[in-house]
């Protein structure tokens, strides 16, 4: 499964209120986008594949993302990666297992 998406400004900001996040990398104009806003979207594919609750998730980031940078997510039966799309090519940000 590939899932192609972008983390707006407008996530961000909507993520790092409901969780109270005051973590300086995730304001301002080059903002990082908070591991666990990502974390969250993977779970919530990776339970939609598998129609049940995960037992585990590990992932290992890469690189960091920053708001409206395009990205892919590719899930597999045991594994997925996170990509930023740039051009012709993409440069991986996280990989990680699933089950």
């Amino acid at each position: 499964m590939k899932i192609y998406l972008k983390i707006t400004d407008k996530m961000v900001k909507n993520y790092i209120q409901q969780y109270d996040d005051q973590n300086l990398l995730h304001t301002g104009s080059d903002k990082i986008i908070p591991g666990n806003l990502l974390v969250d979207r993977l779970e919530e594919y990776c339970t939609s594949i598998k129609k049940d609750s995960l037992r585990y998730l590990r992932i290992k980031f890469s690189e960091p993302l920053y708001t409206d940078e395009r990205i892919v997510i590719e899930i597999t039966a045991k594994n997925f990666t996170i990509k930023r799309i740039q051009s012709d090519k993409t440069v991986l940000l996280a990989f990680g297992s699933w089950k």
